[in-house]
């Protein structure tokens, strides 16, 4: 995931021009999980934030962060029929 791999590379000005080119678009369909990604960017770590760090390892957050993308993508409209997910 481009946002994550950034956020954790301390690249900030990519993580923001990923966070509002192309995750802008799900802050509609889940308010709460957009304005937590955007929390992201005021860390300097991805440990230090309660939630994440329940996880234990980025790799775990991560995949639960996929799934989570998931969703929204598949709930957003404009996406229906356009895309078909890897198996």
């Amino acid at each position: 995931m481009r946002f994550s791999s950034f956020t954790t590379s301390q690249d900030r000005a990519k993580a923001v021009d990923i966070l509002v080119k192309d995750l802008k678009v799900f802050s509609s369909f889940n308010e709460e999980l957009y304005e937590e990604i955007t929390q992201l960017l005021t860390l300097e770590s991805s440990q230090k934030n309660e939630q994440l760090s329940k996880y234990g390892d980025r790799k775990s957050a991560r995949n639960i962060m996929l799934i989570e993308l998931k969703k929204l993508i598949e709930a957003n409209l404009l996406f229906h029929h356009t895309l078909t997910f890897p198996a």
